[in-house]
């Protein structure tokens, strides 16, 4: 699951302050930022480990969901999607399974790992444990973080602040005491180096270092390829182009450092897909890899294309889309849009004083009308989950239910397919 960062980082929702980074469900976030099961779907930037999300982003993943079937102790199990409660309510809180059929559940104040049986297969002990990626978990104890294998043997003992995912250099991203630096899965920094600050290898092989106050890239054998210079960067996203800031204005530059335009934007974000967006004079347009601005910004607010044909954008509080020319697909008409995933439909905000929600296509035709109370983005599944007089329950794209919305709460996996919250 490393290699698994592609379009569906999403789009960045472009807001006139900036806001957070791209979410990572792979580092080792606090408990509190692990039940934000409803966060905002989408961020501006990028984080330091970036999204990791898989190639099939799948709901009912293994077949099963985790729902909570009432409040208090004991309220979480997993239904399949025939709406049948597969393993019973017997966790006070759960997520969903991995691909190694592995899933974190928490019984009191400790987290252990049951598998598809609903047998517990790694025992409750850990402060918090985390998602199975590919052959290792990271797991918390005593504040402090390690990773184990699916035996539940630790790789390395709890003993970092702050832990990201692996890439497919082998290595990841760590903070301890105010450094950052590499490590392996045996724990070892290899490089023997710290940063003042760093982000995660990008598919291209380069991670951004921080040293002396600039920042650079330095390449999987620990060498600076592109010298520290910049006042700030991003990672290299797609078309492996890196957004870099000098003298306070921002390009783009490519894995040689070449910059690939002048400094002129006020902002510049990662590369999703074929265009990337730029800021200047306070509105937002998209430019392409060659550094010509095929968009030219005009916009309050839009968001990346990805691997969509349509991106929304707003003029003042409503909210239309356009195609990769510019040209108006819709005219502003919602109160909000959220970004097209896996190419399916988009969660849509009717006007009005109950301001419902709904499901457009990429047309912008309306196919599911505005009925529920909140509406989260659809899974490579086909399925989306919604809100209904509190409750939630799952849709299909006809907007038919499979689960009927009596949850007191649904696992929705990843946040960029939750429900937006107000």
């Amino acid at each position: 699951m490393i290699k698994k960062f592609k379009w569906f980082l999403l789009c960045m929702v472009i807001f006139f302050t900036i806001l957070s980074c791209v979410s990572c469900v792979d580092s080792a976030p606090s408990e509190e930022d692990e039940t934000e099961e409803f966060a905002e779907t989408e961020t501006e930037t990028e984080s330091k480990d970036q999204e990791e999300v898989a190639e099939k982003d799948l709901l009912f993943n293994q077949g099963l969901l985790a729902v909570q079937v009432h409040e208090g102790d004991a309220g979480w199990g997993f239904a399949n999607a025939k709406g049948d409660l597969v393993i019973q309510p017997s966790f006070d809180k759960a997520y969903h399974f991995a691909e190694n059929g592995l899933a974190r559940v928490k019984r009191g104040d400790v987290w252990g790992y049951i598998n598809m049986d609903g047998e517990v297969v790694i025992d409750f002990q850990f402060e918090m444990a985390y998602e199975f990626n590919g052959d290792y978990a990271y797991v918390k104890v005593n504040d402090k973080y390690g990773a184990i294998n699916e035996k539940g043997e630790y790789l390395f003992v709890p003993q970092y602040e702050r832990c990201y995912a692996f890439t497919d250099s082998g290595l990841a991203l760590t903070e301890h005491k105010g450094e950052s630096f590499f490590i392996n899965k045996k724990g070892e920094n290899p490089f023997g180096k710290t940063f003042e600050d760093a982000g995660a290898f990008s598919d291209n092989g380069l991670a951004r270092v921080k040293i002396d106050g600039l920042w650079g890239f330095m390449n999987t054998k620990g060498i600076m390829t592109i010298r520290p210079q910049y006042e700030d960067v991003l990672s290299f996203g797609d078309q492996s182009l890196a957004p870099v800031k000098k003298d306070g204005k921002w390009t783009y530059i490519d894995a040689r450092g070449h910059a690939i335009g002048d400094f002129i934007y006020d902002k510049a974000f990662l590369f999703n897909g074929e265009l990337g967006i730029i800021q200047k004079d306070g509105v937002y347009g998209y430019i392409n890899r060659w550094g010509k601005e095929v968009i030219r910004a005009q916009y309050e607010m839009c968001c990346s294309f990805g691997d969509s044909a349509a991106a929304y954008f707003s003029v003042g509080t409503k909210y239309g889309l356009i195609n990769k020319k510019g040209e108006i697909i819709l005219q502003p008409t919602y109160a909000k849009i959220i970004s097209f995933s896996d190419n399916i439909l988009a969660p849509v905000q009717a006007y009005g004083e109950d301001g419902r929600w709904g499901y457009i296509n990429e047309a912008g035709s309306e196919v599911i009308e505005p009925k529920f109370d909140k509406a989260g983005s659809f899974f490579a599944d086909g399925y989306a989950i919604v809100q209904v007089e509190g409750k939630f329950g799952v849709i299909d794209t006809a907007g038919q239910f499979v689960l009927e919305p009596v949850y007191v709460a649904l696992d929705a996996q990843k946040k960029n397919h939750s429900i937006p919250e107000e």
